[in-house]
């Protein structure tokens, strides 16, 4: 049996894709440097976020285990500058989403976070996500 068969014969089995309640995450700097809110989910089952946040987003991660789901942000209010909004992707790459403000002010996007399997309809795990960047005068 191929590692890929076998990956998808265990995602079956014991699989948990999950997300936290909410994910906001905030970035603030002094201007003249930029503010930058990102989080990143992993294809090995791990995400992580500018502000120092980090968790699972499915387990047991695997290093190859996002071969299997693919990921959208559905925008909310606001427009990423890092990433693609209202498109699933596979998490076969890492998939980043962020929101930069490079002069003084601020700047933020919000949205839905949905997991689900290559191919299913419904996702396995979503949450609301928020991305805040503000530069200090």
């Amino acid at each position: 049996m191929t590692a890929r068969a076998l990956l998808a014969a265990a995602v079956g089995a014991g699989v948990q894709v999950s997300l936290p309640p909410e994910l906001s995450v905030e970035a603030v700097s002094a201007a003249p440097s930029a503010a930058n809110a990102t989080v990143t989910f992993n294809r090995n089952g791990t995400w992580s976020s500018s502000d120092g946040q980090s968790g699972y987003w499915v387990l047991p991660a695997a290093a190859d285990v996002g071969d299997s789901y693919e990921i959208a942000w559905q925008a909310g209010v606001g427009s990423l500058t890092t990433g693609t909004a209202n498109t699933f992707q596979a998490l076969s790459s890492a998939r980043t989403y962020g929101r930069i403000r490079a002069g003084i002010g601020s700047a933020g996007a919000t949205g839905t976070i949905e997991i689900r399997r290559i191919g299913a309809g419904t996702p396995a795990a979503s949450c609301p996500g928020s991305l805040y960047a503000e530069v200090l005068g």
